[in-house]
């Protein structure tokens, strides 16, 4: 009954599209729905909150920049580390979250090939699986985009801004009482 009950709860958060369409072409056949899909679909609902959660929980610690950027000989501007690393450490900073000596960081890509490029940025957070005694680095939350750039490093450097402002809105999010106590502390 449990896996029905979920197998239930699943098609119906999925699929609200197809009780409309039935009920489009005249079927008024009445489904028979178990009682405990009541109390399903706010679980699965919270599993996704605590799903989230996880990716950019960290007790509002601060985070450190690693940057990569490469470039084909046929890019005909200069978009350097150090102009990325301050974008994003410009941000960082303006929410209090820079630590230059983080276990957690914040790492941005570029790659361009002619007018083309390429972004990405992840979050990265040092996890420890107690099974197997394994720690590591692994990413948990990632962003990024592609275009074209019109031989402009100032136009990836806005977008690279852009990722920043999303991803610290939904860390922040997630760290809100955290942070606020933070904030309290200094």
């Amino acid at each position: 009954m449990k896996l029905l009950c979920l197998l239930i709860s699943l098609m119906l958060a999925l699929s609200p599209a197809m009780s409309q369409a039935e009920s489009s072409k005249g079927n008024k056949k009445e489904q028979e729905i178990p009682s405990c899909v009541d109390k399903t679909i706010p679980r699965l609902l919270r599993i996704d909150s605590d799903i989230k959660g996880f990716r950019l929980y960290t007790q509002c610690r601060g985070m450190e920049i690693a940057v990569g950027v490469q470039q084909s000989k046929s890019s005909k501007f200069d978009l350097t580390k150090k102009a990325i690393r301050n974008t994003v450490e410009s941000r960082l900073r303006s929410a209090r979250l820079y630590d230059a000596e983080a276990d957690q960081f914040i790492e941005v890509y570029v790659n361009t090939v002619g007018n083309a490029f390429s972004t990405s940025l992840q979050f990265k957070k040092y996890l420890n699986d107690d099974s197997s005694g394994t720690s590591w680095w692994a990413v948990t939350w990632e962003n990024g985009y592609t275009g074209t750039h019109s031989n402009d490093s100032g136009f990836i450097l806005s977008g690279i801004s852009t990722l920043m402002d999303g991803f610290l809105v939904e860390y922040l999010r997630v760290n809100e009482k955290a942070c606020e106590w933070r904030s309290r502390q200094k």
